[in-house]
Order: structure tokens, then sequence, then C-alpha cells
């Protein structure tokens, strides 16, 4: 007689008793010795860590089938609760992976229809954006800077207006000094005129150029761009 995988102790253990009791109804003397040994030796496999233990730290000539039995059937639970809690450990890990899957989805679809609405949106006539609509614009009512573009302060309060300013009054002033300069260009040459923006008369060193000269007259001539 052998243990089957599906059975327990306790019912393996009510069918060998159910045996031994039919063989001392036939007259045959069964001691309890014989027992314990035919237990130990027809149990399942995953009986054996038990089984060893028992051999190697009990007196199987004096071990009872009732202290067996006992043994066995604890550690028939032991094993049976750490299997439940290995299957409801796998089961719960299961359902967390399946929840995270779901919520990948779920955040996936959310981005999906997010960027499709972002796409779909029309810029904001106020700040140019789109990811609102005008009615719901923060700057919506607050005042715009012409000078920089900026909310919430007008033009006179612009911290950038003095820096605005002093750049235009550079600009213009170095397109008076390109016009100035333009004007006071000399050119080498027998053809050369010195024009002077800020005389009325002008001069040249080509002779050719006068009917009529008077060498005699010497004077200082002081040009507009500070030079005589």
């Amino acid at each position: 007689m052998k243990m089957k995988d599906s059975e327990t102790i306790d019912e393996y253990y009510t069918k060998v008793r159910e045996l031994v009791n039919q063989l001392k109804a036939y007259g045959e003397d069964i001691p309890e010795k014989r027992v314990v040994e035919k237990l130990l030796i027809s149990v399942t496999e995953k009986y054996d860590p038990i089984v060893t233990t028992i051999e190697e730290t009990k007196d199987i000539t004096t071990l009872t089938v009732t202290e067996l039995v006992g043994s066995l059937e604890a550690y028939e639970k032991r094993r049976s609760r750490r299997e439940e809690n290995s299957l409801e450990n796998a089961f719960q890990s299961k359902l967390n992976m399946r929840s995270q899957n779901s919520n990948r989805k779920e955040e996936n679809f959310k981005s999906t229809m997010g960027d499709k609405k972002k796409q779909n949106m029309r810029p904001c006539r106020i700040c140019k954006r789109t990811n609102h609509l005008e009615k719901d614009c923060y700057f919506r009512g607050k005042p715009q800077c012409r000078n920089c573009k900026r909310f919430g302060y007008m033009e006179k309060d612009c911290r950038l207006k003095g820096n605005h300013q002093a750049n235009c009054i550079e600009e213009n002033n170095s397109s008076d000094q390109l016009f100035y300069t333009c004007n006071s260009v000399a050119e080498t040459g027998e053809a050369t005129w010195y024009i002077d923006s800020a005389a009325s008369n002008h001069m040249t060193y080509n002779k050719g150029a006068f009917q009529t000269l008077d060498e005699s007259f010497k004077t200082n001539v002081k040009l507009g761009i500070t030079t005589s």
C-alpha cells in the first residue's frame, strides 16, 4: 500500500488502520513498530524532510503510531500554510500587475486625448498659447505693456522703457554721425573739393578751377570738424 499524492495524512492513516484491523481480525499479530515503519516508508516524497528528521532524532523502536501521525500532520499543516501564502502572494502580484497595466493604459489614453485636444485648440488671442481657452486665460483683463509685451503693468511702468529710449537716442546719434561723416569725406586727386556743411565757402587746391586768383590774399580757415 502506498499513499496517493491527493491524500492527506489523516486519510492515508485511516486506510492503514483499517487494513491492520482486518489483519488482526484474521489472527495476525501486527506490532506497533511495524505500523510505524510502514507509515514512514509509504508516505509521498513531499514528506521526506520530516521523515528524515524523525529517523535521525527519534528512536523508531519506541516511537508510537500516535506520535508519528501527529508529527506528520503538523508538518502537513505548516506546508499547506506556506503553499496558501505563496498562492495568495502570486494572486496578489497578478492583481497588482493588472491594476498597474490598467492605470498605464488610462494615463496613456488621457495623455493622447489631451494632446489631441491641444492640437485642435485655437491659440488664445490674449497670450497666444494653445493649452487653454481665451475665457480661461490667466492674463484676461490684465494690462499689457506695449513696450515689452508683458502683462501686469502699463508702458509707463515698464522697467525696460529707459533702455529702449537710450537705444533710440544712440541709434539717432549714430545716424547723425554717419551723415556728417559722409559730408566731410575727403578724396585725394586734382578735382578734390573740401565741402564743409558748417561753412558758407568751400575750397580746393586745383588752381585750374579758378578764372582769376589773387595769391597775395592769405588767411586761416576753420572747417566744421574743428580742423584748421
